[in-house]
């Protein structure tokens, strides 16, 4: 059944012959809090206060490559900053109450590459992610980048904290841009009531029973759209392709 809890407390078994080692669940915890939280505090280097850095909300969306693309205004002081110096960092914190030194979080070193024009693949999914950012990009000038992350540094609790590469944090999809669509397209038609035992949600279960369409899949499980905001549905499992993630969820369908 759906369950709400931390990212740690929904981690699947990679597989059902061995147990994880600590590294494995560390570094799959903080695959899952990138892939599930969607929005961090940039920072950049502010021109307006040389020497000190400049944070800001921003939301994101992870490329094929699992690299986090950003779509930003030209007038915003942050893409100012960047452009200037392309040196920042992009802090994600799972979402909680209580002692915030018991929340997971994870923060990218990065360099960032301004994308114009933006891959069609990269792009496309952004917008089903975030349908009414569309006219800010059309519209209002804004403009795409793409972190290239250096290093990363996951801490999973009070106390738990280790650096890691990004290679070890940025694993791809494992779909290609095809494969994702057609494995969107194929459960948003089956319909979502028929995937809701096979799916864990990491927020309110409330909310996870009002979802009504699914907008990304990858490996570890699917996105799914309530309303203006974005859950995430993880699979029993990790996917090694779209083609074991219709398994996990359709069966033999």
């Amino acid at each position: 059944r759906m369950g709400t809890g931390s990212a740690d407390q929904l981690l699947p078994t990679l597989t059902k012959l061995r147990v994880m080692s600590e590294t494995e669940k560390i570094l799959l915890a903080a695959r899952r809090l990138l892939r599930q939280r969607l929005q961090g505090i940039l920072s950049t280097h502010s021109l307006a206060c040389p020497g000190f850095p400049f944070g800001s909300l921003v939301p994101y969306c992870l490329d094929h490559s699992a690299s986090p693309v950003l779509l930003l205004s030209h007038l915003a002081q942050h893409t100012k900053n960047l452009q200037a110096n392309p040196r920042v960092s992009l802090h994600i914190s799972e979402s909680g109450e209580g002692d915030a030194q018991t929340l997971q979080r994870l923060t990218l070193i990065a360099l960032v590459q301004a994308q114009d024009p933006i891959d069609s693949d990269a792009g496309a999914r952004y917008f089903r992610f975030f349908p009414q950012t569309r006219d800010y990009y059309e519209q209002l000038n804004f403009r795409f980048f793409r972190l290239e992350v250096q290093r990363c540094h996951f801490v999973g609790g009070f106390g738990a904290a280790r650096w890691f590469s990004p290679d070890r944090v940025h694993v791809s999809a494992g779909f290609s841009a095809a494969a994702e669509i057609e494995l969107v397209e194929r459960l948003n038609q089956v319909g979502f009531e028929r995937l809701r035992d096979r799916l864990r949600v990491s927020r309110d279960q409330r909310l996870a029973e009002e979802a009504t369409e699914i907008v990304g899949a990858d490996g570890l499980g699917v996105d799914l759209r309530c309303g203006d905001r974005l859950l995430r549905g993880w699979f029993p499992e990790e996917a090694a392709d779209a083609q074991r993630a219709t398994q996990l969820l359709l069966g033999g369908a």
